[in-house]
């Protein structure tokens, strides 16, 4: 999808004001772990096959998290 430069910059004004941004990251580390936290709950708690899709949540947050790192080199 390809997005217009006028949607594109009138979204990144937005992050020249500081408090629009200090939003932005205290909400991003609590929602992503929340998420995260929700998905785990229903893996071990309301899923008929706990077991795989605890181990494959696992699974796919630490190859997700090298990936990162590698990527985070890379770039």
């Amino acid at each position: 999808m390809v997005i217009s430069n006028s949607i594109f910059y009138f979204i990144y004004n937005f992050s020249h004001y500081s408090s629009i941004a200090k939003i932005a990251l205290f909400l991003s580390y609590p929602f992503t772990y929340g998420i995260l936290l929700i998905i785990a709950i229903w893996a071990i708690f309301f899923s008929n096959r706990k077991m795989f899709n605890f181990s494959l949540l696992f699974m796919s947050a630490f190859f997700s998290w090298v990936v990162a790192g590698v990527l985070k080199n890379i770039f």
